[in-house]
């Protein structure tokens, strides 16, 4: 026969007994593990804490270091794993960076902020595909919060780095969207405007420019914008006024000033102005060829070996006796012809002795934009 440790009728004191000693040992276990887990969540909070400090004061270095001991007290906190990768970006490891970002990425591919990391080390490193598929996981991807500035703020990144790695025809698109998105954001709207400015898109550039004066018409910034994208887009009288404008109101910057300038003596040279009588064409006319004529004279100078610029000196010197007001006046169609030759020199001169200034600089402008009109 088994014998029993307790007889069967203290069997239920025995459990009593046992359950004493086992259920309070369990709550001293859960409260020692809580315990536990609480100061390992304080210790990565704390740490969490001074890594956000040295990263906003731009001591990404301190701030890697402080993610790291945040890490290992909280290994499966996915926000501290990226915190961590954009402080090493900053710090310039990406490749250690992008380590991290992958291990998040692996999870949750649609993860905006993941996917935009990686599209800033990408582009860091000059992987034009992978920085554009990134950016546009971020566009198109889950924000936590603020999604749609978030991703407005992603396609403007976007559409910066393709301007500046020179890819204009693709940051195109990217403006275009934004420009449709931008609503009432008129500083969005200006810094759209610049984009296609350094992409060297002028027509949209001064469309752009024009909505924001559309509702502040003084608005210096967006005067000197449109001003020289209408410069470069050759459209002098829209150019003139627009900078004009902008110089009234204290905008002072050399470029800005230079062209301003420029732009209105194009529009005091050019005889092809509608509202100029006869005589005023023919009084134009024969200073642009008085001018052309010093112009290739002092570059013949510098290169007498030009056979171009011989053969442009005899066609000046054929059209001499043509070229006086008086005479132009009698002969209207001769002015045409005049001009013709005109802003030849000022082409080939330009292009043997380099950019031109004053009037020479005014009559060769009128001469790109014609030959950009034809």
């Amino acid at each position: 026969m088994t014998r029993t440790l307790y007889p069967a009728s203290r069997r239920p004191f025995a459990l009593v007994w046992l359950s004493l000693i086992v259920l309070p040992l369990a709550v001293i276990t859960a409260t020692v593990t809580r315990l536990h887990r609480n100061h390992l969540s304080t210790l990565a909070a704390e740490w969490s804490t001074r890594g956000e400090a040295a990263y906003r004061d731009g001591r990404a270095g301190e701030a890697v270091d402080d993610f790291r001991s945040a890490l290992m007290y909280a290994r499966e906190d996915r926000g501290l794993r990226l915190r961590l990768a954009r402080a090493l970006v900053a710090d310039g490891r990406g490749a250690e960076a992008r380590g991290h970002l992958l291990t998040l990425w692996q999870d949750e591919p649609g993860n905006a902020p993941v996917n935009l990391e990686l599209a800033r080390i990408a582009a860091r490193e000059g992987n034009l595909a992978d920085a554009t598929r990134y950016y546009h996981a971020a566009i198109e991807g889950a924000w936590n919060a603020q999604a749609e500035r978030r991703r407005r703020e992603s396609r403007l990144e976007l559409a910066d780095y393709l301007v500046s790695a020179g890819e204009s025809a693709r940051a195109r698109p990217e403006l275009v969207a934004l420009s449709a998105d931008a609503t009432d954001d008129l500083a969005l709207r200006k810094t759209i405007a610049s984009l296609f400015a350094r992409a060297g898109q002028s027509a949209s550039a001064e469309s752009a420019y024009e909505q924001v004066l559309s509702v502040t018409p003084n608005d210096t910034e967006a005067l000197s914008g449109a001003g020289e994208a209408a410069f470069r887009s050759g459209d002098y009288a829209k150019a003139a006024r627009y900078l004009a404008r902008a110089v009234s109101r204290g905008e002072s910057q050399p470029d800005v000033v230079r062209d301003a300038a420029v732009a209105q003596l194009v529009l005091d040279v050019d005889p092809s102005q509608r509202r100029l009588g006869m005589t005023g064409r023919a009084t134009r006319a024969g200073r642009a060829y008085e001018t052309a004529t010093m112009r290739l004279t002092e570059c013949l100078a510098l290169h007498p070996e030009s056979v171009d610029l011989h053969a442009l000196s005899a066609r000046v010197e054929r059209i001499a006796p043509r070229a006086q007001a008086r005479a132009v006046a009698r002969n209207p169609d001769d002015i045409e012809t005049l001009m013709e030759t005109v802003f030849d020199v000022e082409t080939a001169t330009a292009r043997a002795c380099g950019e031109p200034t004053g009037m020479d600089r005014a009559l060769y402008l009128i001469a790109l934009a014609r030959k950009t009109e034809r």
